[in-house]
Order: C-alpha cells, then structure tokens, then sequence
C-alpha cells in the first residue's frame, strides 16, 4: 500500500450503499474519496459522524454542481473511479472516466457491464479488501493501467461511432409528427 498511500490522488465512489464501508478504507489507503453530494443527504448525520470517528474530515471531498471546467480538473488527480453502484442505467460518469484514461473498476450490476463495453474492470462480490488491492495493484503497476485505459479507449470508439444524432432525430420527428 506505501506507493498509494502516500499519494494524494482521489478514488471516486458512487453509492449511497456501500458509502460506510468505503469510508472505513478511506484511511488505510490515506487516498482522498470523493463523494457526490447527493448521496450525503439521504445519510448525513451517519455518514458525518462516521467522517469524524475515523478523524477523515481531511480525505473526503463532497462534489456538488461542478461545471464541465472543474469536472475535467478534478477528473486529472483521480487514481481510478469505483461505482459501487446497485442500480446504474447508461452511467455517463462510467465513460466520462473511459474518456480522461482513468482506471474504472465497477461492480456487475443492472446497465454496467452492457455500458462498458469490455472496458474497465468489472467485479460480482463487494469484497472491499480485494477491490482496495486492486486500486493499488493498479496504481503500482503502469503496464497494467495502461492495459486497461487502451481497453476503455477502445470501448469508446463504439460510442464514438454510434449514430446519436440520427436516432435522436427520428425520435423528434415521429413526436412532432405522428401524435
């Protein structure tokens, strides 16, 4: 853990869930977690006092409302991007991730692994060890970052081909003109 432990890049995690036990590994990795704000208000008062009995107030970083300048910033001092998530459809954060060649690692859920597109890594057991050693196996090892950032990259590609805007306007038109 040395390497990771004395970095002071972020882990990003999403689930509302799984927020307690990801906090008790905020300090064995001394990594920052960042948190979007809106799992913070369904928990608040539990996860604040957990924040502050682990004496993590420093670690945790709570996002809210970022423009697309800040998010790109903030997207640079990541180390990987875990979703923890139960439920997720199409996941944007997924690929916007994917796109600034951050390491996702994300649990098998619902949309996700459809989503991926082979990119990433994807894990069925919330086994929090495993995933904090593969955070770091990650980190420690650059061949193995890049090998998974070249597999996002080349998921992207699908997403980058897919005729958005033409399904998009056959949707438009067919509500405009055949109510």
């Amino acid at each position: 853990w040395s390497s990771l432990a004395s970095s002071s890049s972020y882990i990003m995690s999403i689930s509302s869930s799984d927020i307690f036990v990801v906090l008790y590994f905020t300090p064995l990795l001394s990594n920052q977690l960042l948190i979007p704000k809106n799992l913070i208000r369904k928990n608040n008062t539990k996860i604040q006092k957990l924040i502050s009995e682990l004496g993590i107030a420093n670690s945790v970083l709570f996002l809210e409302n970022l423009d697309d300048i800040s998010k790109e910033k903030e997207l640079e001092t990541w180390v990987a991007y875990v979703s923890m998530s139960d439920h997720e459809g199409f996941g944007i954060p997924l690929l916007e991730s994917f796109a600034a060649g951050i390491p996702v690692i994300a649990f098998k859920s619902s949309g996700i692994s459809e989503t991926l597109k082979g990119g990433g890594i994807l894990f069925k057991d919330k086994n929090y060890i495993k995933i904090a050693a593969l955070i770091n196996k990650i980190y420690e090892d650059e061949k193995l970052e890049e090998k998974i950032i070249k597999r996002q990259y080349r998921a992207l590609s699908f997403y980058n081909k897919f005729p958005f805007e033409k399904i998009l306007n056959r949707v438009i038109y067919k509500c405009q003109y055949e109510k």
